[in-house]
């Protein structure tokens, strides 16, 4: 599991490990230009390690998942485990 969670997480000094989450650095409202924000209602934050475990593991049921499925499950679980 290790080599392929490294497929997907980069190392701390290279950025978010999830591409388009922009879960590292400071923010700078208005950069982006892909994201509407009228559209969100709340933002979290999960583990890269997390997001490429539960990918693997839906991998491994037969799912083809990228990283960004496996973030938005992850993200899925846990606000059904604050229900």
């Amino acid at each position: 599991m290790k080599n392929w969670i490294k497929r997907f997480v980069k190392r701390p000094q290279e950025g978010p490990g999830v591409h388009g989450t922009g879960c590292s650095g400071p923010v700078e409202y208005g950069v982006t230009t892909s994201l509407n924000r009228d559209l969100i209602d709340e933002v979290m934050k999960m583990p890269d390690i997390a997001s490429a475990a539960l990918t693997k593991l839906l991998n491994d049921a037969g799912l083809n998942a990228g990283i960004s499925t496996g973030l938005n499950f992850l993200v899925t679980l846990y606000k059904a485990y604050q229900l």
